[in-house]
């Protein structure tokens, strides 16, 4: 093999293995995939742990996870999963951590899996908020990584937010986070509560729900469901990314039951679109979309008038316009 076709080769190894790389960092997840939203008040960090048969204690490209190799300390927040403790090289930190479930690995699985967060306040002293949507069969603890009694926060199940104190951030930077699963199964389904306004609502359906007609997912609208293709149409049966608008007779919180939406990608036509996010919050900044640049517009939100986002949530629906037809990917775990 001549010089040149050695180096031609090398390329192609190298780029294949970037190509893999950026792709597991956007498309991958486990198959049982539990996301977390993490912040100290100023940024917001998006952070997935679950199980899959595949998964290591390590680094899983196939499932998305990568070493996020953070540079000196900085004064900005950040929070992720130290994979040091589980046989990875010192330093090895993701923003997802999937494990095994069991040893050797299998479906359904009942057993606890210990992660380590690892983060940094923006200002000493900050709580952190912990975002979580848990699956039925699981119980989240979080405790600290030394006595076991410093920090003691929990049982958490279903929906909800868990604060790790300031007086605990202001010392410590690392604690344990315990996943308790019972008879746990991929596709369990899950449940998402979506907060409605008084009157008109841009609404999405942030699971994918075995019913999805707009009386069976949302029964106290007073009011059609309609979407938007160059033109408000009345609609029956609604679909996850997309965003629609009904009206209610008073605030209220609806609850979703359903399975978690694969994949990231929400199509757009030339023009206004009206989409919808999944069950994780979107940071929008670290939108992307195929091929890139083509929005044309900031996202708009409503909430008894237009907002300008910088996080799309779940359950909510969006304006958004593209100057062509293309993909928006939604990337959960990318940091503000």
């Amino acid at each position: 093999m001549s010089l040149v076709d050695k180096m031609n080769t090398q390329n192609f190894y190298l780029m294949n293995c970037i190509i893999l790389i950026l792709s597991a960092n956007i498309f991958g997840q486990g198959a049982v995939n539990i996301p977390l939203s993490a912040t100290d008040g100023t940024e917001i960090y998006e952070l997935s742990i679950g199980l899959d048969l595949t998964a290591t204690n390590c680094i899983d490209l196939q499932l998305g996870e990568y070493d996020n190799n953070w540079g000196p300390p900085s004064f900005n927040f950040k929070i992720s999963f130290d994979l040091q403790p589980y046989n990875c090289p010192s330093g090895t930190d993701s923003f997802k951590d999937y494990r095994p479930p069991g040893n050797p690995p299998v479906f359904p699985f009942t057993g606890t899996i210990q992660h380590t967060l690892w983060w940094q306040v923006s200002s000493p002293g900050l709580p952190i908020n912990i975002t979580y949507n848990l699956p039925p069969g699981t119980i989240m603890r979080i405790t600290d990584n030394i006595t076991g009694t410093l920090l003691n926060l929990g049982p958490f199940t279903g929906q909800g937010t868990a604060t790790i104190p300031g007086s605990y951030t202001n010392i410590f930077t690392k604690a344990y986070l315990k996943m308790e699963y019972s008879n746990i199964n991929p596709g369990a389904a899950t449940q998402s509560s979506v907060s409605i306004n008084n009157g008109w609502n841009l609404l999405a359906v942030p699971l994918a729900a075995s019913d999805m007609t707009g009386t069976a997912l949302f029964p106290s609208a007073i009011s059609p469901f309609y979407a938007y293709n160059s033109g408000y149409n009345q609609v029956t049966t609604l679909e996850n990314g997309k965003g629609y608008w009904a009206k209610f007779d008073g605030s209220q919180s609806v609850i979703i039951t359903g399975n978690y939406v694969t994949g990231n990608e929400i199509s757009v036509v030339q023009g206004w679109n009206l989409i919808g996010s999944f069950e994780y919050n979107v940071v929008v900044s670290s939108i992307t979309t195929v091929p890139p640049n083509i929005l044309s517009s900031p996202f708009y939100g409503y909430e008894g008038g237009y907002i300008i986002p910088t996080t799309l949530l779940p359950g909510k629906g969006y304006w958004i316009k593209a100057n062509q037809n293309g993909v928006i990917q939604l990337n959960a775990g990318l940091r503000e």
